[in-house]
């Protein structure tokens, strides 16, 4: 009978399928085992255990846990890009789109620290796979760049001075949530400091966006 898949089609489909769920279900508990038990209780045990997958299984997804830390960062680094580009497009102007980012990029690290720090910190701290910020986090930070960039320069050509502001934004965004993300740890309450910190930040962005004409 014609049109009908093939056993084998069918097969491999069922198997990337499961492949996909068992993959995401591994990241799914290496989130949830860092955020309950840091560091210290992550293991491959555990997150295997998590997930409902046997140790063994396990390396057939992820050759490592430093391996499995890269994924995770990446997922985030993807899932940050996505919602400062949203914020910056979004935005009325470019002096709107750099205050957009910095404001997006602040409230959804502070939404779950544990995503800044698993982004940013974990991976240097666990011993990340050669290359990874090169290949994987850079790409991402170059991608929010070149949208405020863009809206920044409206229909000029983009020169250095848009450039060096969209960095500053991305900057003072990150030192931001590391600031919070450090005194979280503490125990500290930053959250009437951020917000102040967010609106000097931004009245700063914004007089220097104005004076780029």
């Amino acid at each position: 009978m014609t049109g009908m898949t093939p056993p084998e089609v069918r097969r491999d489909a069922r198997k990337a399928r499961r492949h996909a769920r068992h993959r995401a279900a591994l990241l799914d508990a290496a989130r949830e085992v860092l955020a309950e038990e840091g560091l210290p209780g992550f293991t491959v045990a555990r997150v295997a255990g998590r997930a409902d997958v046997s140790k063994p299984s396990f390396y057939y997804y992820f050759r490592s846990r430093e391996e499995l830390v890269a994924a995770l960062a990446d997922q985030i680094a993807a899932e940050e890009a996505a919602e400062l580009t949203r914020a910056a497009y979004a935005a009325g102007d470019g002096a709107s789109a750099v205050e957009a980012a910095v404001r997006a990029g602040v409230a959804w690290h502070r939404a779950d620290l544990d995503r800044y720090r698993l982004l940013h910190q974990w991976p240097a701290v666990i011993g990340i796979v050669p290359g990874f910020l090169e290949q994987t986090v850079q790409p991402r930070r170059n991608q929010m760049l070149m949208v405020i960039e863009r809206r920044l320069a409206g229909k000029a050509p983009v020169s250095e001075s848009h450039r060096d502001l969209a960095a500053v934004a991305l900057a003072t965004a990150h030192g931001i949530v590391s600031t919070l993300a450090g005194m979280d740890a503490l125990g500290a309450d930053m959250d009437a400091r951020a917000d102040g910190m967010v609106e000097s930040a931004c009245e700063m962005l914004r007089t220097s966006a104005a004076a780029l004409g």
